[in-house]
This record gives structure tokens, sequence and C-alpha cells, in this order.
């Protein structure tokens, strides 16, 4: 059986710690997604992942977190069109981002009732 999924683009490790970062295209472009694991043996000594962290982790796992963030924002700004690309684009025909389209949808925030 073949694995029909391309691998992540970029892996980060601590330790036992893994985030990877996959590339998806979707109907607005490129995004991407970071999955976390924590590899470890089991009862019978194989090696498994896990995917919940227990206190010792957790530092590990923001730091690796912070620099996939990181990695994937210079991702996307690398990914975004040059302004002479911006310049072809028919403005009759474009279409506002899905970033404008969520932001218009949000419904404002309330001020929480006196006690």
């Amino acid at each position: 059986m073949t694995n029909k999924h391309a691998p992540p683009v970029l892996t980060l490790s601590d330790g036992p710690i893994r985030v990877s970062i996959w590339e998806n295209n979707g109907a607005n472009g490129t995004y991407y997604a970071v999955t976390a694991s924590r590899t470890f043996r089991d009862e019978e000594g194989r090696l498994s992942d896990a995917t919940s962290f227990v206190g010792v982790d957790l530092l590990r796992l923001s730091e690796l977190l912070r620099s996939a963030y990181s990695k994937t924002s210079d991702m996307r700004q690398a990914a975004k069109p040059t302004p002479e690309q911006v310049s072809s684009i028919d403005e009759d025909t474009a279409e506002p981002s899905e970033d404008f389209n969520r932001q218009s949808r949000r419904k404002p925030r309330r001020a929480p009732a006196p006690r």
C-alpha cells in the first residue's frame, strides 16, 4: 500500500517531542497545518507516537510551536504575490480574501453585564 499524502514540508524536534508542518492547498490558496507528537516506547519496547503531553513536555512543545509559527509565517510571506503580480490582477473580477470575509462576518463583542 502506498501513502498518497505528501511528507511534511518541515519537521522540528526536541528530544521525543516533534512538530511537523504540512502544506495544503485550498480554495484560497496555500495554507499550513501543524501537528505535534511525542515518541515513546510501549510496553513491548516498540516506538509509538502520542498526541498527549505531560508537564515536563510542555516547555519543549511550546518552543517548537513558537518556531513552527515563525516558519509558517515566513512561508506565507514568501508565497505572497509580488507588487508586479498584484498590479496584473483585474480588479473587476478580484474576490475579497477569506480573511476579509471572516472578519466582516464576526459579531462585535459585548461588554460583560455589570454585577
